[in-house]
């Protein structure tokens, strides 16, 4: 079996891109030309790689036969405006209808049930790319996860993004607080946070590829955190838990507060992010069995982001 794999170098590609092969699985991984040489000095021996961007047609030289698709790659751009993640469907249907092969779409949970609308144009784009794949008229499934974090056996991330993006922005504003003496306000988090490792997101893809399952399969935690836990044990595991002082309001009557610098940084910040961390909805059946996310993993995965992730906002830590 040959897999095109796109997205192989960030956190579920390159899951994916193991358990893939781990599984004996021929694996062709798509990489834009920036980021080829770099990324092949990692430890895959992909039988041949392809360089190609996704949002150009795909002309891709190759004389495997391609048995289907899995299409990791994404922007995830919560701040800004665009329709990168449906452009970049829009190619590959083209080139999935040219060979007659199947579409294995990795989107969002926090799609679901928007008859509310949606909180930002990553989701609006997400949908859209979904729509579009569904009326293509070719073979697909989507696989909708939650928050994904790092492997549950090692904590390991590739880049920091969701909850590592949320952890950097407080860690950077409790320790400039900190040095000020200044105490930062944060509303209770009543919610839960619905995270699932990167491992058991990338199990559940290769399961349907394996089986050629064409359907929705969301994986999303069957037992999320309590949010205000996995605040809580975050800020503590930095020692930075005292700066906070947590009070009884709304995300939305924290907003409209007297806020110190600190506290409205956090405000605008949250207002993007806050429902991706203190998540009230609910989602459908979830093909993942297990709630992972403990006291040892948070420890384990915040270690690996401290030592090897956080170097890069040049932050200074505990």
């Amino acid at each position: 079996m040959n897999v095109l794999l796109t997205g192989v170098t960030g956190n579920l590609g390159n899951e994916v891109a193991i358990e893939l092969l781990n599984r004996g699985i021929n694996v062709i991984p798509i990489l834009r030309l920036s980021r080829r040489l770099e990324f092949l000095q990692k430890d895959f021996h992909f039988s041949e790689t392809l360089v190609a961007d996704l949002l150009q047609p795909l002309e891709l030289n190759t004389q495997t036969i391609i048995d289907c698709v899995v299409h990791c790659a994404g922007d995830v751009n919560f701040l800004g405006g665009g329709e990168i993640n449906r452009k970049m469907i829009a190619n590959i249907i083209v080139f999935a209808k040219k060979y007659n092969i199947p579409i294995f779409h990795i989107s969002t949970a926090f799609i679901y049930n928007k008859s509310n609308g949606f909180n930002n144009n990553y989701e609006l784009d997400k949908f859209n790319t979904e729509k579009l794949l569904e009326n293509s008229g070719i073979a697909y499934s989507i696989v909708r996860p939650s928050v994904i974090v790092g492997n549950s056996r090692t904590g390991k991330i590739i880049n920091s993004s969701g909850y590592y993006e949320i952890v950097n922005r407080f860690v950077k504003v409790a320790q400039k607080a900190r040095k000020e003496n200044i105490k930062i306000r944060y509303p209770k988090l009543l919610g839960k946070s619905d995270m699932v490792p990167v491992d058991q997101v990338a199990d559940c893809i290769v399961n349907l590829v394996q089986s050629n399952k064409l359907n929705m399969v969301y994986a999303t935690n069957p037992n999320p955190p309590d949010a205000s836990w996995v605040f809580s044990r975050s800020m503590a595991f930095f020692g930075l838990l005292e700066t906070f002082d947590i009070i009884n309001c709304t995300f939305e009557e924290f907003g409209k507060l007297q806020l110190n610098e600190y506290e409205n940084d956090l405000y605008l910040f949250g207002k993007h992010f806050n429902r991706y961390w203190d998540y009230n909805g609910k989602f459908p059946n979830t093909s993942i069995v297990k709630n992972s996310i403990d006291e040892v993993f948070l420890k384990r995965t915040l270690t690996f982001f401290e030592k090897f992730m956080l170097s890069k906002y040049e932050t200074a830590m505990h």
